[in-house]
């Protein structure tokens, strides 16, 4: 069918769809490669209209029924990427090619517009051929400008430490998946006499019924506590881990790089296999994080001698724990490295004692000064940063909010 026709064939679009499946611009995504099947086929179905980015969820990329895609950007993070390499494509690409426009998940099939030749008279062309070499000279002079400045300036010294540290995470136009903990509560929450939900099983135990719970609940909601109950929630993070989210959300996206991120009560390991990920939260609030613990070195964990939480190494001989009054945390950063053969990938877990040592740990590590003086503790060690290693950070803060933060420990992993 000629080019600038303005129909085209089922058969003819499908043929359009597996070129572009099957074109290097993919590469392993596989994810992408469901995601836009799906669109595609939905629309020359007639169900284009009717597509949501639930279903994209659900259907494309595996999300569990009832997931919310509030909490969880997939979509709109992989139909941001997805966009990228086909735009990518269809640069060289002659005929038809498909288009996802932003705000829609409805896939369009439209005609590459034909350059068309343009001829000139004899006269003009002389005048443009004068023109030409001086054009041309003044071109490949910026071009060598611009090439120097990227070769021959370099970085500045925190900028150079955040990109060897954080490594594949800081790839301009890339992706980065945040994992964030959420942990198990029990909500006080006040229904009246309205029917109690049903989604989650409510407890209907009674809240403490000691008058000052009373006004503490009146201090919190300003009103007077009517028929409370517990409910469960296993949807929300801690203050801390949410303060460190924004912290690394501000960090990525200040390089450019895109987040999608997902909650650790329907998140396994294998979500995350592949990609540059950072995890976010404690081991016994997030599956990922307790699989990714590493054997060799230090971790979070209760230590029943002492009746409380630490950072501990494998070997029982070095510990951190918090001190009594409470305003001492310590917070444990863990570097991953996965070598493959379509490059490394690197995944970052941020843990602490509280939600304040997580919140310090990502504050250390997205601080231009303490990369670059943990990059030179590093290389004194070896003459290269290793794959994997873990640092720890020792915190003071003052009701979750971190006054002042050091590093205290580096472990290398894998020795």
């Amino acid at each position: 069918m000629p080019v600038g026709s303005e129909v085209l064939e089922i058969e003819a679009k499908r043929r359009i769809l597996d070129d572009l499946l099957g074109s290097s611009a993919f590469g392993r995504s596989d994810q992408l490669r469901q995601m836009l099947r799906y669109i595609v086929e939905e629309e020359l179905a007639g169900r284009g209209d009717q597509l949501s980015e639930y279903a994209i969820g659900v259907h494309a990329l595996g999300r569990p029924a009832g997931y919310s895609p509030e909490v969880d950007s997939t979509v709109r993070t992989r139909a941001h990427e997805l966009r990228r390499r086909m735009e990518d494509h269809f640069q060289s690409a002659e005929g038809w090619r498909i288009e996802l426009p932003k705000g829609s998940y409805r896939a369009r099939f439209v005609p590459v517009p034909i350059e068309v030749a343009v001829t000139v008279d004899q006269e003009p062309e002389r005048k443009v051929s004068r023109f030409w070499p001086g054009f041309a000279t003044g071109v490949f002079a910026l071009l060598a400008l611009g090439l120097a400045a990227k070769y021959l300036w370099p970085l500045p010294e925190g900028e150079r430490a955040a990109r060897e540290i954080w490594g594949p995470l800081l790839a301009p136009g890339g992706t980065v998946t945040v994992l964030l903990a959420t942990t198990p509560q029990l909500w006080v929450r006040e229904f009246g006499n309205q029917p109690l939900p049903e989604k989650d099983p409510p407890f209907s135990l009674p809240v403490p019924s000691d008058p000052r719970f009373a006004d503490w609940y009146r201090q919190q909601t300003s009103r007077v506590p009517q028929h409370l109950i517990l409910h469960p929630n296993i949807h929300s993070p801690l203050g801390g881990e949410a303060e460190a989210a924004v912290r690394l959300a501000a960090f990525l996206s200040g390089r450019g790089v895109q987040i999608e991120t997902l909650v650790s009560d329907r998140t396994g390991a294998a979500d995350i296999r592949d990609r540059n990920a950072v995890v976010l939260g404690r081991p016994e609030y997030s599956r990922v994080a307790a699989t990714l613990q590493p054997a060799d070195g230090f971790a979070v964990r209760y230590v029943p001698e002492r009746r409380e939480f630490g950072v501990v190494s494998a070997d029982g001989q070095r510990a951190f724990f918090r001190d009594r009054p409470g305003n001492i945390n310590y917070g444990l950063i863990t570097v991953l490295t996965k070598r493959t053969d379509a490059g490394p990938h690197r995944t970052i877990l941020f843990a602490g004692i509280n939600s304040d040592g997580s919140d310090a740990a990502m504050e250390h590590l997205t601080s231009l000064l303490n990369l670059t003086s943990l990059a030179k503790e590093l290389r004194t060690r070896q003459s290269t940063l290793p794959d994997s290693y873990q640092v720890v950070v020792r915190a003071r803060s003052s009701d979750t909010r971190i006054l002042e933060a050091e590093r205290v420990a580096v472990h290398v992993l894998g020795k």
